[in-house]
């Protein structure tokens, strides 16, 4: 009995070496194939195996097409059945030269090289540890064509049938139950345990066919570092940063980021510098008209959990942003826009901005003679999609601090007969606790300079609150000589004269209130109207020409004046005087006793017909 026993515990040591094509193959193992327990290693060695003379023997029609890869490995294998079978692997495993081809044969993926050390792999566990995972060199082509199909997309091919042998396609694999046929009931999925992950000089090309005009984005100087990783995600977490270029027309733009996480919970923190705008220009264009222009930095902090992601934005800042139209011609534009302490919650859908701060924007508000606004005619309208969607819950939006310094803003509208022209400059805006829904009235501090035409520009501040449901504004209202003559178009139905010129002044309390009965109105102040002078527009035979000076003074001057208006109320008016300098007024008595003043302003009540007939009525004079 010891005899046969020392017999079964005899080694066997067998080694094959050889050369290949070029490529060296070195083997060695041993084993006790006869011990009551089996058990036994071996060694495998391969340096420089060129795939390309094996390639055509892959089935046709694959998804991705291996164009090419040269293999080094050194490995160890260990296997032991005690009864159960286990087998294991570790050492080293390289990739070098790596081409892959999608399935229309253009080039997909090439990498310098891949290498892995392998700590622990049990393929028949379904087990994977390794202590590194290195690639260097990557370049990923990705591209949409214009149908929108995108080269990354495996679905569509993965049914198309294989030509493969017939002896692969009939062979018989019950040697290992259960082990190839993933729809077995003892089949698991893998898991994996990477001690530590690293990418260098990786690269991403991006091609876009389906927008107008074609996106282009390349990725450069890709660098990722992973510690700890884990699949499936366990409860440790991962550790990972990294790196990466972003190159636009003329302008490169720098990605960095760091964190921890799992899929269930994690943090990370990423920088973006110098993003140039113009790099998403083909995605805006699906919505604007306009392009825009400029540059990007942010500062970032994300955190996700089971039950949802928050986003806190440290800064986000846009430089010489702008907005221009298809001739070129700039539409708007800034100096600059920060955004600091924004907090994003996208469970609660809610957004906290602890202040925006815009720097010298400068814009147009245009109204065309169709009555159309010109924010209407830059959004693009989109495709029809079916049913439109139901109203969700809105989001919150609130504001801490508004700032607004040195703003330009030239207003224009056409819609009306005769054309109205404002120009505002040194526009200054300040508001606070601001919120979207506008349901609480914030304060707000407002002043610019107004100027219509050649004239000189008045000045207005305002300071008190400001809400929009309802709309209440209330506050102390302080303006100077502002061309009321330039906002003459909006009510000149109801006037009877053309008026040149008039130059309004007001100091005091407001109070405009929007209720569902009507507007309530109170003005408490001094008011005064310098340098008016109004035409006469009626004509007719013996009556004023066209044209005629009618009215003009040089100042009117109406301290502490009190005026409220109120639905179902008589309107109440009271001032405490009134001083005119330099008046002049162009007096007409018609037959009927009635003056010409009596018409500046037209009576709504009174019918056409009634109007008297100038041409038959001898007016006098005084």
């Amino acid at each position: 009995m010891l005899f046969r026993s020392a017999k079964r515990d005899i080694k066997v040591e067998p080694r094959l070496a050889f050369v290949l094509n070029g490529s060296a193959f070195d083997t060695a193992a041993q084993g006790t194939p006869f011990a009551q327990i089996r058990k036994g290693d071996g060694k495998l060695k391969i340096t420089g195996l060129d795939l390309a003379p094996y390639l055509a023997y892959l089935p046709v029609g694959l998804p991705v097409q291996p164009k090419g890869a040269v293999i080094d490995a050194d490995l160890r294998v260990d296997f032991v059945q005690t009864p159960k079978v286990a087998l294991s692997l570790s050492g080293t495993v390289k990739v070098s030269a790596l081409k892959l081809a999608d399935a229309s044969g253009a080039d997909l993926l090439g990498v310098e090289s891949i290498a892995a050390t392998l700590s622990d792999v049990r393929p028949l566990e379904q087990v994977a540890k390794l202590a590194s995972l290195e690639l260097t060199g990557p370049k990923l082509r990705a591209v949409r064509n214009r149908a929108g199909a995108l080269n990354l997309d495996f679905s569509a091919s993965s049914s198309s049938p294989h030509a493969i042998k017939k002896g692969a396609a009939s062979a018989d694999s019950t040697g290992a139950t259960g082990l190839n046929d993933p729809k077995s009931p003892g089949a698991k999925a893998w898991t994996l345990e990477l001690t530590r992950f690293a990418l260098h000089k990786g690269e991403v090309s991006w091609a876009d066919e389906s927008t107008r005009p074609h996106a282009r984005m390349a990725l450069t100087d890709v660098e990722l570092q992973a510690d700890a990783v884990h699949w499936p995600f366990a409860q440790t977490s991962a550790q990972f940063s990294g790196s990466l270029a972003v190159a636009g027309k003329g302008q490169v733009a720098q990605l960095t980021f760091e964190g921890q996480g799992t899929d269930g919970a994690g943090k990370v923190h990423a920088t973006v510098a110098d993003f140039g705008l113009v790099s998403a220009a083909p995605y805006v264009a699906l919505y604007l008209e306009p392009r825009l222009r400029g540059a990007m930095d942010a500062e970032l902090d994300a955190v996700w959990q089971a039950d949802g992601v928050q986003v806190a934005v440290q800064r986000l800042a846009l430089r010489d942003a702008v907005l221009q139209s298809d001739k070129g011609g700039d539409l708007a534009k800034l100096k600059a826009l920060d955004v600091t302490d924004a907090r994003i919650d996208v469970k609660n859908q809610s957004v906290r901005i602890g202040k925006i701060a815009l720097r010298s924007p400068s814009g147009s508000v245009q109204r065309g003679e169709d009555g159309r606004w010109m924010v209407e005619q830059w959004l693009r309208s989109s495709p029809a999609a079916g049913e439109p969607a139901k109203a969700g819950k809105p989001w919150r939006v609130a504001v801490d601090d508004l700032d607004i310094g040195d703003g330009t803003v030239a207003f224009a509208d056409d819609s009306l007969a005769k054309r109205v022209r404002l120009s505002v400059s040194s526009l200054n805006l300040r508001m606070q606790n601001l919120a979207l829904d506008g349901k609480k009235p914030a304060p707000l501090a407002v002043s610019a300079r107004i100027k219509s035409g050649q004239t000189e520009p008045g000045t207005l501040a305002y300071k008190g609150t400001v809400m929009w449901d309802p709309v209440l504004v209330q506050g102390s209202l302080d303006m100077r000589n502002i061309p009321a003559h330039a906002l003459a178009p909006y009510f000149a139905d109801q006037l009877n004269v053309e008026l040149l010129r008039a130059d309004a002044s007001f100091k005091g309390q407001v109070r405009y209130a929007a209720g569902p009965a009507g507007d309530r109105v109170d003005l408490r102040g001094d008011a005064a109207l310098d340098d008016f002078r109004a035409n006469s527009i009626a004509s007719g035979e013996g009556a004023l020409r066209v044209g005629e000076e009618l009215l003009s003074w040089k100042s009117l001057t109406v301290p502490g004046v009190q005026l409220a208006l109120a639905p179902g109320v008589a309107t109440r008016l009271t001032v405490r005087e009134a001083a005119w300098t330099d008046f002049f007024a162009r007096v007409v008595v018609y037959e009927n006793g009635r003056l010409n003043l009596q018409d500046v302003v037209k009576d709504r009540n009174a019918p056409t017909a009634a109007t008297p007939d100038l041409a038959a009525s001898a007016p006098a004079p005084v």
